[in-house]
């Protein structure tokens, strides 16, 4: 500024100067002789010299003086601190106005410092008072963090820490678990790129200490400041809860294991259960047979007592002896075959295992009369378990011959249908008997393991769980049970498995 002065005050005086030398110099043109004109010339040259002095500090006090002081003002509120109040302030007096303006922005500038201050001490106190580890990182190295991670890495400050720790990345352990990052296979800038593109937003991650391996979870942002970028790093210590999480893994697992257990030992109860209806219908398809065997068998026999066997007749009783010898091998045939197939998915017509089943059982009815009337297309394919549906069919039949005995019937009737949608090759299967049906109190229960509406004696009301856990667990499908006005309705939803 004092720069500016002197470049002025010379230009005034060489200003000046030009003047008085112009001014002479037409008087000394217009009257050469008078001497009178010299002094005239030398007095206005003295003149201008006293003027020019008296702008220069007129100018230095009013202008440069003022500019200066308020440059070393402005230099003072860089550096937070108040400036001097003035008294009153001339109207015209600008740099007067200036500085008071000046001092107000300087007591504006100080409050907000000061509201900075305690905001950022607040902020601080929140940050230490949290229970996560915080801290900021640029370029793998710590720049700033909250009390919590400095006392849990037993460091002064993150000085002590940095020292510890050529790179942030260091803190964690690699780690052959479900869940946490393999650190080993990442560096520090493919580690945060890898978290900043993951969808989840929290990983897991290992922090050894004091030989104790600890599992905190892992939240990661990144902001720009000054043009580079910081990441900003929240740990919180899940040890207890990852110990909690796999101790009821574990649990869960032994207990699907036990479950899986006792529905084996259902399951072999419902087969054992079936097999003696099975064993029943045996008896039943065996007795006629053994009974004209024993005949036939007498036959030959009497006629060999009496003397009137001959090759002819005895070939005629051993050929239909054989006859029903094929009939009783066939019938075990048929039994076997039950239980010997194998448990795959594949394509069958449906019709034809309705029918296999009622071959099979027709005969331990009893004494009571069942008619069964099937109403599916012979050439209904269905691509799903076979041998699933037949112990099904079985579980239903047994289950309504029990309800008609229960109500002493002496005949029955049971309807099996058959609706297939073409669209999504899914069939529903509707058995339907007339056998009185369900009470309301029990029907929301019958698919319960071991709910019966049997004496102890006579079962252990296993048949449709199994039923509903054959349906589900190998057919993919569904059961559900609704009464009729004359019985039970079970509806059978069966998808195709290709």
């Amino acid at each position: 500024m004092r720069n500016i002065g002197r470049k002025l005050s010379f230009g005034l005086y060489f200003a000046s100067l030009l003047v008085s030398a112009l001014i002479g110099g037409i008087l000394f043109f217009l009257d050469k002789e008078h001497e009178v004109v010299w002094i005239v010339f030398l007095s206005l040259v003295l003149f201008s010299f006293l003027l020019v002095f008296a702008v220069q500090k007129l100018l230095l006090k009013q202008i440069f003086e003022p500019i200066e002081k308020l440059k070393s003002d402005l230099e003072s509120i860089a550096r937070g601190e108040e400036i001097d109040r003035l008294g009153a302030i001339h109207p015209f007096d600008e740099t007067g106005i200036v500085k008071e303006g000046m001092g107000v922005v300087a007591k504006e500038l100080k409050n907000r410092d000061q509201r900075l201050l305690e905001q950022n001490n607040y902020t601080r106190k929140i940050l230490d008072g949290q229970s996560s580890l915080i801290a900021v990182v640029r370029e793998g190295k710590v720049l700033d963090c909250n009390q919590g991670f400095l006392r849990f890495f037993e460091a002064e400050d993150k000085e002590e820490f940095n020292q510890r720790f050529d790179q942030f990345i260091q803190i964690f352990e690699d780690v052959n678990k479900e869940g946490y990052l393999a650190i080993d296979r990442l560096y520090q800038e493919s580690l945060i790129e890898f978290l900043l593109s993951r969808k989840e937003k929290i990983s897991k991650v290992a922090i050894k200490k004091e030989d104790r391996l600890l599992s905190f979870s892992l939240l990661l942002d990144e902001i720009e400041l000054e043009g580079k970028k910081h990441q900003i790093f929240v740990l919180n210590d899940i040890t207890e809860l990852e110990m909690y999480r796999e101790a009821l893994e574990k649990r869960v697992a032994a207990e699907i294991e036990k479950n899986r257990f006792k529905e084996r030992i259902m399951y072999e109860q419902v087969r054992r259960s079936a097999m003696g209806e099975l064993l029943v219908n045996i008896a039943h398809q065996w007795r006629q047979p053994l009974n004209n065997i024993g005949i036939l068998t007498q036959d030959i026999e009497d006629m060999h007592h009496f003397g009137e066997l001959n090759e002819k007749s005895l070939q005629a009783n051993v050929q239909k002896i054989m006859e029903q010898i094929r009939g009783l091998s066939e019938t075990i045939s048929k039994f076997t075959g039950f239980y010997d197939k194998k448990d795959v998915l594949a394509g069958f017509l449906v019709r034809e295992t309705v029918e296999k089943i009622i071959s099979l059982i027709k005969d331990g009815f009893g004494r009571i009369e069942i008619e069964v009337k099937i109403f599916i297309p012979s050439g209904l394919l269905l691509y799903n378990n076979s041998q699933a549906l037949e112990e099904i069919l079985m579980a239903l039949f047994v289950n309504s011959k029990e309800a008609l005995e229960r109500r002493s019937r002496e005949s029955g009737q049971i309807t099996i249908s058959s609706v297939f949608d073409e669209e999504n090759g899914n069939l529903t299967l509707y058995f339907v008997d007339d056998a009185g049906g369900i009470p309301k109190d029990i029907l929301p229960k019958i698919f319960d393991p071991y709910f019966t509406t049997k004496f102890q004696s006579q079962g252990v009301g296993l048949g449709l769980f199994m039923a509903r856990n054959i349906v589900e667990n190998r057919m993919y499908g569904s059961i559900s049970a609704a009464n009729t006005p004359n019985g039970a309705k079970f509806t059978l939803s069966i998808p195709t498995c290709k």
